[in-house]
């Protein structure tokens, strides 16, 4: 990384995500840009920013070309673009928008967005995270996406992400860079725990959950192939039919790639999507002629 001489820069130890930069002067502006760049034409990048100490909300978060000034915040000149935490855009030194998205504090986890395809940035944070007691693992929270803040960046030079520092002992830390071709969400993890610890124990609630839904529905269908029209109609609105399987197939869909996870859930739950696709099927096609019932035992058979 480049940065200005008043901030400290600490990589994690090895095995965890991140580097941290921290300012030790009072009310200087100090930049740190990123030793990884993200080319032009290359699709859209995603980085995550923790804040570890946001007094007064005077730190910036932003990119900038290899051409910035470290002496100066992210904006502070034309090779930079920046969002300050009092909700201000800034590029060319220049105040572009005064409103924009939340104020930074302590504990802020920010979440910045570059299409390098249509040369635009937004910015967005992870709102309301708690962390469990006896793990101390950071256990997620919403997603707040603060929209489109700046359009026409340069699309002919490598863009770095930035962070600018203003107070003495502000802190950031730079949790994840990710992009083409993993395309892999990046939100922060517990820096007390290795990674495959921590996916094994969301997974595996998660997992054991869904497993069991999968199960009583498929007992369901089963059921109401097998059953005349009447009984058919009523079991076709169980709450676990008719509620949960919608939600928690939306949930699947929406799960962040993780190689470990995405694996182990795919292995446990094909066979049952499988199988209940099928029977889904023959319930609409068979399930009104009285065929039902051996058709049921055939899919069983598969």
């Amino acid at each position: 990384s480049r940065c200005s001489d008043s901030v400290a820069i600490k990589n994690s130890p090895e095995g965890h995500r991140g580097a941290s930069a921290l300012q030790r002067a009072s009310k200087v502006w100090g930049t740190v840009l990123s030793d990884t760049a993200f080319s032009p034409k290359t699709g859209v990048h995603r980085f995550v920013v923790r804040l570890d100490h946001c007094e007064k909300g005077h730190i910036f978060v932003g990119v900038a070309t290899a051409e910035a000034s470290t002496k100066t915040y992210v904006g502070g000149d034309r090779f930079g673009y920046g969002l300050i935490g009092t909700q201000a855009l800034w590029h060319d030194r220049s105040k572009i928008r005064s409103d924009y998205g939340s104020a930074f504090r302590t504990s802020d986890v920010i979440i910045v967005t570059l299409d390098t395809n249509n040369g635009s940035l937004s910015f967005g944070a992870l709102k309301e995270s708690r962390k469990e007691e006896a793990t101390g693992v950071d256990c997620g929270g919403n997603f707040e996406d603060w929209g489109t803040a700046f359009e026409g960046l340069p699309m002919d030079t490598k863009l770095f992400p930035a962070v600018g520092l203003y107070q003495r002992d502000d802190k950031v830390t730079l949790l994840g860079l990710v992009g083409p071709p993993s395309n892999v969400d990046c939100y922060p993890k517990s820096s007390t725990m290795p990674d495959p610890k921590l996916n094994q124990m969301i997974t595996s609630d998660g997992l054991m959950f869904t497993l069991d839904v999968f199960v009583g529905v498929r007992k369901i269908l089963k059921q109401a192939i097998s059953s005349s029209k009447m009984e058919r109609e009523c079991l076709l609105r169980d709450p676990k039919l008719v509620h949960v399987l919608p939600s928690v197939a939306a949930s699947i869909c929406t799960m962040t790639k993780q190689p470990f996870s995405n694996g182990f859930y795919a292995m446990s739950l094909l066979p049952l999507l499988t199988s209940i696709a099928k029977l889904f099927e023959v319930l609409h096609h068979d399930g009104s002629t009285g065929k039902g019932a051996g058709i049921v035992d055939s899919v069983e058979g598969e």
